[in-house]
């Protein structure tokens, strides 16, 4: 799974969660296409501040047809959604 943090650079030097890789909102689509590691069915999980980023970010991966995208909403969200994928099992 790769887990993107679609907020601005600012915000992430911030605090972000452990794992995560940093890329703006606006540049999720040309960061996943550029990258050969990358493909329509990596598993991509996607955050941001409030989940209003990582919205739109869902949609444009899904025009794209990455098949495997899901959104965990806002940091804190994000952050209790991961902590319970691990508290069951759940491979991140």
């Amino acid at each position: 799974m790769i887990l993107l943090d679609v907020r601005s650079p600012s915000e992430f030097a911030a605090g972000g969660l452990p794992g995560a890789i940093n890329v703006p909102y606006e540049s999720v689509a040309q960061y996943v296409e550029g990258n050969n590691d990358i493909s329509k069915d990596t598993d991509i999980t996607l955050y941001c501040r409030s989940g209003r980023r990582s919205a739109i970010a869902l949609n444009a991966l899904k025009e794209l047809g990455f098949r495997h995208v899901r959104d965990i909403g806002g940091l804190e969200e994000a952050r209790t959604v991961l902590e319970k994928g691990r508290n069951i099992g759940v491979q991140n």
